[in-house]
């Protein structure tokens, strides 16, 4: 996205700073525990898409519009969109079988999807929910040329990557359930 010239601003927990150089160079961070990252009033503009890496930004949209409370995103008629690669699920959930799955991971997914499309005239984004790049040949070859190139960066977090031990590994989902890592948490399988 940002190689095709889109302006991006990030909400991130601590030291916003580090997102303005590069590999990220966001155009604007802010540190949502001094602002609220859903307040037009911290923006000169509605966002036009909304990229929720950590999951819950719907749900906050929807909290906003139960409380006639304005949004930064433009509605889904004016092109609005959310797009989350989590599904909002809490911090702790029980999976006692494929139902269990179905009804937190997908029927809540499909709904959300269904329900931001058919009612247009909602002051809500449509929501879309991307687990992956598309699993079609060209796509995969651009994103690898784009990272052969340079282009394309991972942002792994500084506290890693963790050892395969029962303590690295259990360092790494500590630093990953937190919600607050700086980059990809990695663990490391061997030399």
């Amino acid at each position: 996205v940002r190689l095709q010239g889109t302006t991006m601003v990030a909400g991130v927990g601590s030291r916003p700073e580090r997102l303005l150089s590069p590999p990220i160079s966001c155009d604007a961070a802010i540190d949502y525990r001094d602002k609220d990252a859903y307040d037009p009033k911290n923006f000169s503009e509605k966002f036009d898409i909304v990229f929720d890496l950590v999951g819950g930004g719907y749900q906050e949209f929807e909290r906003r519009v139960k409380g006639d409370l304005p949004l930064n995103i433009k509605a889904k008629v004016d092109g609005g969109r959310i797009v989350t690669t989590v599904p909002f699920v809490g911090p702790d959930f029980d999976l006692h079988g494929i139902l269990d799955g179905l009804k937190i991971f997908v029927f809540p997914i499909l709904f959300k999807y269904i329900m931001s499309r058919i009612f247009s005239t909602s002051k809500l984004p449509s929501y879309s929910m991307a687990i992956a790049i598309p699993d079609t040949r060209s796509k995969l070859e651009e994103t690898l040329e784009m990272a052969s190139s340079g282009k394309l960066k991972a942002v792994i977090d500084p506290l890693g990557p963790f050892s395969f031990s029962q303590k690295g590994v259990c360092d790494a989902y500590s630093l990953q359930e937190s919600r607050h890592p700086h980059g990809k948490v990695l663990v490391q399988v061997s030399e």
